[in-house]
């Protein structure tokens, strides 16, 4: 009675090897490129926010400056550089004191 069970077991262990030998192997992904960082002039750049003249155009500057920073394609130094004439011209075209 339990010589079939056994019989059985066997039987589909070896179906389960033969079929596992069969599989053909998982495709291979290709490695992920660096992302290609363009250098920017900020020099450049602070003179064109200083050069804006409306608040719409100045915001797009305050988020260019947050993208360019949070996708690491300038520094820290950079950053602040940007930041702080974003912050003058904008309190220019305000009329408020810093």
């Amino acid at each position: 009675m339990i010589f079939p069970i056994i019989l059985g077991l066997v039987a589909l262990g070896g179906l389960l090897i033969v079929a596992k030998k069969k599989a053909p192997p998982p495709p291979r992904i290709p490695p992920i490129p660096p992302p290609v960082v363009v250098p920017y002039d900020v020099e450049e750049l602070v003179q064109e926010i200083k050069q804006s003249e409306s608040l719409p155009e100045l915001d797009a500057y305050y988020r260019k400056i947050g993208e360019l920073f949070i996708n690491m394609e300038i520094s820290h130094v950079e950053y602040l550089a940007l930041y702080r004439a974003y912050e003058s011209r904008f309190y220019e075209l305000t009329g408020e004191a810093e």
